[in-house]
């Protein structure tokens, strides 16, 4: 009689399951400044950090608003040849992003630093925007979605409002805020934003004037409604650009129904960058 002995082994090693690669995509959050509504480009950096080290993922990247199909893209549309699509590592501690727009309007982005090309205009698409520090960390919520980035205005919004409160409509025309005469404002410069990573702040590192003016700011003629309550803010408001010297005794000038009124003023306080600065007046026949 014959015994045969069988002898069964097992084995096992113990891996995590994989995870899913998942790519490295920009959206922008509305905000006052809804970006698509106004630019389709930016321009980006990133980084990725694990333990103490950081390297660059994406430098300097050009991104396109694809309209038809409502989002933005580093590998779509023009400009894009040679960016490569960026994954999510699910090792690294933490994702580092900042951005300016439009494309044309960022002279140089780096680790830690924005250059932007800023100017005083009317027009609302002849502004420039950047980002504040975008962190994200290794079990954030965010971590591995969509980069939401929120822009902000470089240039500060200035307007007037006028208060008339009459039983007829009133036209104001001719309005005009002067500036005094030791007062030069930028009207073209070059602005250079330092981000401080460990506290997710940024700073103005300097404001380079190429062009300056001491001309009147002109506003747009306002119509107030007849027992209007309210101040009536003009339709024309303009884009500054940031400066700390603009404070002294301004003089406002307009028409009140063709008859010319003046008055002095004092502005207190610098222009900031992503401010709105509206001076009202009040007129009481």
């Amino acid at each position: 009689m014959a015994l045969s002995l069988w002898s069964f082994f097992s084995c096992s090693k113990e891996s995590a399951l994989p995870q899913e690669q998942r790519a490295l995509q920009f959206s922008t959050v509305e905000s006052k400044s809804n970006l698509s509504l106004l630019f389709t480009t930016f321009k980006v950096w990133g980084e990725v950090c694990v333990a103490s080290s950081s390297e660059p993922l994406i430098q300097g990247y050009r991104v396109n608003y694809i309209n038809n199909n409502n989002q933005w893209s580093y590998t779509q549309g023009e400009g894009t040849e040679g960016q490569e699509m960026k994954y999510w590592s699910y090792s690294a501690d933490e994702y580092r992003f900042h951005a300016g727009a439009p494309l044309e309007r960022v002279n140089e982005i780096t680790a830690s630093s924005l250059t932007l090309q800023v100017n005083k205009t009317r027009s609302q698409d002849e502004t420039t925007l950047f980002t504040q520090p975008y962190v994200v960390k290794r079990g954030d919520a965010q971590f591995g979605n969509t980069v939401n980035l929120k822009f902000t205005y470089a240039n500060c919004r200035v307007n007037v409002a006028v208060k008339c409160k009459a039983s007829k409509e009133v036209k104001v025309s001719d309005i005009k805020l002067t500036p005094p005469a030791s007062v030069y404002y930028p009207t073209s410069c070059t602005m250079q934003l330092s981000y401080d990573w460990s506290r997710q702040s940024i700073s103005l590192t300097s404001l380079t004037k190429q062009s300056e003016a001491n001309a009147p700011l002109e506003f747009a003629e306002i119509t107030i409604p007849a027992e209007s309550a309210n101040s009536v803010e003009s339709s024309s408001p303009l884009y500054m650009i940031p400066d700390a010297g603009i404070t002294g005794q301004w003089r406002a000038t307009l028409k009140i129904d063709g008859i010319a009124r003046e008055v002095l003023f004092t502005v207190d306080k610098g222009w900031e960058s992503g401010k709105s600065y509206i001076y009202s007046f009040l007129y009481t026949d």
